[in-house]
């Protein structure tokens, strides 16, 4: 991973390793891209020192007649969406697919920062003055 390490909470359930998410305030299933979800929420948190109470998790939201839940958005203290991220597990390449999907999600809810994320490779896009996204780095967005 290319995230900082940090030693989350992990049980065995029934239906396999679990993973307690300190937003949701739950435990989930422990898959690859929740993996990846949770490095990225302790950088949030821990190493950005952005508050739980401004992150929302796996949130529907409407897209047309489609719905669909993002990942992770960041809003500031005025309840306004800052950050858009898109996670993916490790064993998935980021892919102009996987741009699309988080440029389809900030159609609805128009974050001027996009971070997709395998935990190994970082995207960063930016809204620029002209109101367009620009790549901004391939790396982490610390």
């Amino acid at each position: 991973m290319n995230l900082p390490a940090f030693e989350p909470k992990i049980n065995q359930s029934p239906n396999g390793p679990q993973i307690f998410d300190p937003i949701r305030k739950t435990w989930v299933q422990l898959t690859n891209e929740e993996w990846v979800r949770q490095h990225i929420l302790n950088t949030l948190t821990e190493h950005m020192g952005i508050s739980k109470n401004l992150i929302a998790v796996e949130k529907l939201l409407h897209f047309n007649t489609l719905k669909k839940r993002f990942d992770i958005c960041v809003y500031n203290n005025e309840a306004k969406p800052m950050l858009l991220v898109e996670c993916k597990a490790f064993d998935i390449t980021l892919s102009q697919q996987t741009i699309l999907q988080v440029f389809t999600y900030n159609q609805v809810l128009q974050v001027p920062v996009l971070w997709i994320s395998n935990g190994l490779r970082h995207m960063t896009f930016k809204m620029n003055a002209e109101q367009n996204f620009e790549f901004h780095s391939d790396d982490l967005i610390l």
